[in-house]
């Protein structure tokens, strides 16, 4: 099991107190970047360049009180936008970054859960699941709709949040969570029940939100990847993913998180308003390891 420990390093900020952080591959280029959702107005906004900045992308979707979910509902490659409604468990999923009408409605889940979306199954293809807090279990669909679980199993314990993420770089999404209380992530790179394959320390107490994401360093330039791969992983593309012997590149696991109260680290200037992103860089040792 590949482990990890390490401070926080203060990134950037972008949107506004009260706002929900997304990442995705908002205009299918294949570098994810930041994005926010208001759930007051259910309106969103994204960018479609890493770091600080105005948004490039605001429209309204979902209805109000709702919590964002993004995917590739269609497998074409871009990231677009959904909405989870507690209340009800229902799913309102858009094919495209823009105002409209779901191309996916449905029920799914149970009072209490956690949504989460993810490639399940390796076929390019976001569907959507729920995890349950109280008892660690996860519930996971392999199309976007209601109906029976695909995968249900127990992985987790009372008071953690879920991950979802590539670890391993295998094409499917494995699954993890996140203990508040003492900063510790326990990632598996299938979405099953199991022992953790990896285990890491990040920034306990500063109210995780939103998931890992992959990142690699070429100089001083960060640079956003899907998976991140280097030398020796599954589907490492030199071109894509940077040739450490030619450039200089460094792949990096970037735990991201998001800090409530701004002015909690010293880099973040007093009277800072809405999100900090932060993330602390871990070099990734091989495949499923960091």
């Amino acid at each position: 099991m590949g482990t990890g420990s390490g401070s926080l390093e203060v990134s950037f900020s972008y949107g506004g107190s009260g706002f929900v952080p997304v990442y995705g591959d908002w205009d299918g280029d294949g570098v994810a970047t930041v994005g926010a959702f208001d759930p007051r107005t259910a309106t969103w906004y994204l960018r479609n360049t890493p770091g600080p900045g105005p948004a490039e992308v605001i429209f309204q979707f979902g209805p109000a009180g709702s919590i964002p979910v993004v995917g590739d509902w269609d497998g074409n490659g871009t990231t677009t936008v959904g909405v989870f409604v507690p209340g009800s468990a229902q799913w309102y999923l858009r094919n495209s970054n823009t105002p409209g009408a779901a191309d996916f409605a449905f029920q799914y889940g149970w009072p209490g859960v956690v949504p989460v979306a993810g490639d399940w199954n390796g076929d390019k293809i976001d569907t959507v699941g729920v995890y349950y807090p109280p008892t660690g279990q996860w519930a996971l669909r392999n199309s976007p709709g209601g109906g029976a679980a695909d995968l249900f199993f127990s992985y987790g314990y009372a008071g953690t949040q879920p991950v979802v993420g590539d670890w391993s770089g295998s094409g499917a999404d494995g699954i993890g969570i996140y203990d508040p209380s003492s900063g510790l992530f326990l990632l598996r790179n299938q979405a099953s029940a199991g022992s953790a394959d990896v285990a890491t320390t990040v920034g306990a107490g500063t109210g995780f939100r939103g998931g890992p994401v992959a990142t690699r360093f070429v100089g001083n330039t960060l640079v956003t990847l899907p998976g991140a791969r280097g030398p020796g992983d599954l589907g490492y593309n030199p071109a894509v993913d940077g040739n450490p012997a030619a450039d200089g590149s460094s792949v990096e696991i970037t735990f991201h998180t998001v800090v409530p109260e701004p002015g909690t680290f010293s880099l973040v200037a007093t009277g800072l308003s809405g999100l900090v992103w932060a993330g602390r860089r871990q070099r990734k040792q091989g495949r499923g390891a960091v």
